[in-house]
């Protein structure tokens, strides 16, 4: 991510910084909903990053309220079988009412401000 930003050119948008999160459909409706996800099911819990990183899967619902996401289905295997386009979950005044919710970054430990005017 450094290197990137320094290459890039001082007049042009820099990119933003991504990070791809893995959440199966079961569990991510468990967490949308504040349930608690079935223990005898763990093993097929899918909640992490694309590096294997294992994330709680409310975080993840948090930060698709205010993050660019994309739908990526992927077969039993693993392999993915359909890549969706890139967009906000959230748009326009229901974005800002999100935003709204927290004047600060939600993670655990940063208290920086966030901004409504990001991309």
């Amino acid at each position: 991510m450094a290197r990137a930003a320094v290459a890039c050119p001082p007049d042009a948008k820099r990119p933003l910084p991504t990070v791809n999160f893995l959440l199966d459909e079961v569990t991510a409706r468990a967490a949308a909903d504040n349930d608690l996800v079935d223990p005898l099911s763990s093993r097929d819990v899918t909640s992490r990053t694309d590096r294997g990183a294992r994330v709680d899967p409310g975080a993840i619902i948090g930060v698709s309220l205010w993050a660019m996401i994309r739908r990526v289905v992927t077969d039993s295997e693993g392999v993915v079988i359909e890549l969706g386009r890139t967009s906000r979950l959230c748009s326009g005044y229901a974005r800002e009412a999100v935003m709204l919710l927290e004047p600060t970054c939600i993670w655990p430990g940063c208290d920086q401000p966030h901004s409504t005017d990001i991309c």
